[in-house]
């Protein structure tokens, strides 16, 4: 809960992590998600009066012990594939696809694959170049289309 404070104060919540890649790190909101998450206050001022300050949101019944990752993983993919079984085409979602999807687009939008390591959390440059998904042959000939040389290293050849 002190995380949730956090996130409605400072705009990001600390990530601690259980497999590799650095210990922790900080995940920030984007604008919408800051939106968002004010759109959303009242829901967790509710969380707060059922809940003290050092208790974990998600918890076994009848516990104040946090759920197991795995276990918090499958009830979130169960969710997110009976939602996508509503979806024209259903397709096939996990609680992974919207990682894959997330850094896709920041690196698309920024062209930035430190940046994007860094946002994400990776302790390697190659791990986070094999979640970007590949640009169409339009997209690649759009790019290339932007990228504008320093004169000196046109070579004239009249």
């Amino acid at each position: 809960m002190v995380q949730i404070k956090t996130l409605f104060s400072e705009s990001w919540i600390a990530i601690d992590r259980s497999k590799g890649g650095p210990a922790s790190h900080k995940a920030f909101l984007t604008r919408e998600g800051i939106k968002l998450i004010r759109d959303r206050r009242k829901d967790f001022e509710f969380l707060l009066n059922f809940k003290n300050e050092n208790s974990y949101i998600f918890t076994s019944e009848y516990s104040d012990k946090p759920l197991e990752r795995e276990s918090f993983t499958n009830l979130t993919n169960q969710f997110i594939k009976h939602s996508a079984k509503k979806i024209e085409g259903k397709p096939n979602l996990s609680s992974h696809s919207f990682r894959i999807g997330f850094i896709t687009k920041l690196w698309r939008d920024t062209s930035d694959i430190e940046f994007v390591k860094q946002t994400v959390g990776h302790a390697k440059v190659t791990t986070t170049s094999l979640y970007i998904e590949h640009l169409s042959d339009d997209e690649r000939k759009r790019r290339i289309k932007d990228i504008s040389f320093p004169k000196e290293l046109i070579i004239n050849r009249e």
